[in-house]
């Protein structure tokens, strides 16, 4: 009987922490703070063709999970056209998939063709990347860069 009882808790959490994203990531960096799906990133709302975004605690700045867009609290202490990268590149994930420079791309390409990405940010932009790692999904940061600035010139 308790297999039966732990099985259905957890299909009941699963159903509710599907239909609240936020709930979801609690285990993982506690409380997520909701922003709804047009939060304010970089002075400006954005939108990710309706998938919702929360504030969490996490490792790394942002990320990409089905059905979310997860900010760490740090994220906010970037430059803003920093903070619209790495929103558009996280909703790239939900439209092209876990392509880390095809997401990049997407990014440069949409903050350009939607004005909310300047000649000057994306060059802020390209810098900030460059100063990255890199890791065993994203490339070093003076590559990411400089394919991130040929995204935006094309």
């Amino acid at each position: 009987m308790k297999t039966f009882a732990r099985k259905t808790l957890f299909v009941f959490l699963t159903v509710i922490a599907a239909q609240n994203p936020a709930l979801a990531f609690q285990p993982f960096g506690g409380p997520a703070r909701p922003l709804g799906e047009n939060p304010v990133i970089g002075g400006i709302s954005m939108t990710c063709y309706g998938i919702p975004t929360v504030v969490q605690h996490i490792q790394d700045i942002a990320f990409a999970r089905p059905g979310v867009i997860i900010l760490s609290p740090r994220f906010f202490n970037e430059d803003p056209a920093v903070q619209r990268f790495i929103y558009a590149h996280e909703c790239a994930h939900h439209v092209l998939g876990s392509n880390e420079s095809a997401a990049d791309c997407w990014a440069m390409q949409i903050g350009r063709d939607q004005g909310w990405l300047s000649r000057r940010d994306a060059t802020a932009v390209a810098h900030t990347l460059s100063r990255t790692p890199g890791s065993i999904t994203h490339p070093p940061g003076p590559i990411r860069a400089e394919q991130a600035m040929r995204c935006y010139r094309s």
